[in-house]
């Protein structure tokens, strides 16, 4: 049996519920506050979501990365150097990426190395190109003379950032990746 409140609301508990109703139907359905006149009314179906304008925003990782692509046929990245480098020779402790000489495209002078959320953890600069490979980059040559790392310390960096070692290498507005920073890709010496 349900039990019937008798003794009446008061002036100020029906103002205070009337708010309430009004709140949630504002937050439930978008119905507007105030009088009709002076609101926007909302389109129907659209209002589940009040604050849906905040997941169109561009993440910075798409913002640098009109386009993403999968690690190509023909690109090695190497989380160190190699062995016959010198053990001068920064090349023998940083990532690294050289290219087939089968791939044709043009080659910038540096790379971004950027983390899953779009942040610059290292860069690569261009070593050279012909010589047997299209192209080859290192960290710690040329533009990338301030970040000499090794596929640990990328790696380290991106996990550090975004809770993942996934990294992505920036060709200016097309992104190769994911690649977990500290696992070689294509090469038989790491």
């Amino acid at each position: 049996m349900l039990h019937q409140f008798t003794s009446p609301i008061s002036k100020s508990h029906f103002r205070v519920y009337k708010i309430i109703g009004y709140l949630l139907l504002t937050v439930v359905i978008g119905m507007p506050f105030g009088n009709a006149e002076n609101s926007t009314k909302a389109e129907p179906g659209v209002t589940a979501n009040v604050h849906a304008e905040r997941f169109e925003r561009k993440t910075k990782l798409q913002k640098k990365c009109r386009q993403k692509k999968s690690f190509p046929r023909g690109f090695i990245y190497k989380t160190l150097g190699s062995n016959h480098f010198s053990k001068n020779d920064v090349r023998r402790y940083s990532i690294g990426l050289i290219v087939s000489p089968a791939v044709r495209m043009s080659w910038p002078q540096c790379l971004n190395v950027l983390d899953k959320n779009g942040n610059n953890i290292a860069k690569l600069g261009l070593y050279a190109t012909g010589s047997g490979w299209a192209a080859r980059y290192y960290a710690g040559i040329g533009c990338a003379s301030s970040t000499p790392f090794g596929g640990g310390k990328v790696s380290q960096l991106a996990k550090k950032r975004t809770r993942s070692t996934n990294i992505y290498i920036d060709f200016g507005k097309t992104c190769y990746g994911p690649i977990t920073a500290n696992r070689c890709i294509g090469s038989q010496q790491c």
